[in-house]
């Protein structure tokens, strides 16, 4: 028999071998397949994560389905305004004039090149915006 020293006490493992490789008794122990389930509190917190980002789906449905029908806002056609410019040159002058921040303008500007100009891709980024906000909070 072999003693191993493992945490506070000693442990023996009588199925060792003297050439340093453990035992049948130490093999079945590590080839142990029984799967834990996750405690109750982490199960609560990923139904609260599915919950959310559930409720920030539908809110983002009804937005786009809400807002697509009203008329732009001011600064929604400023916005347009800014990123629908022919050049990142003219883009950049544009927001350098402006008083808000610049990396939401160009955010826009780079999904307007996917997603294009229209009504609903313009208010996207806001409205991802506002989604993150909601699940951050």
């Amino acid at each position: 028999m072999i003693k191993a020293e493992r945490g506070a006490g000693a442990r023996f493992f009588p199925g060792a071998r003297l050439a340093g490789r453990p035992g049948p008794a130490y093999q079945s122990a590590m080839t142990d397949t029984r799967v834990e389930a996750p405690p109750r509190r982490l199960q609560r917190r990923w139904a609260m994560v599915v919950a959310a980002v559930a409720i920030a789906a539908i809110a983002a449905a009804l937005e786009i389905g809400l807002e697509g029908r009203d008329p732009f806002w001011l600064d929604e056609s400023w916005t347009g305004g800014i990123i629908a410019q022919p050049s990142w040159g003219a883009a950049f002058h544009q927001i350098y004039s402006d008083v808000n921040a610049p990396l939401y303008y160009v955010l826009a500007r780079l999904w307007s090149g996917v997603a294009g100009l229209s009504d609903v891709a313009l208010r996207a980024p806001s409205l991802a915006c506002a989604a993150g906000v909601a699940l951050a909070a």
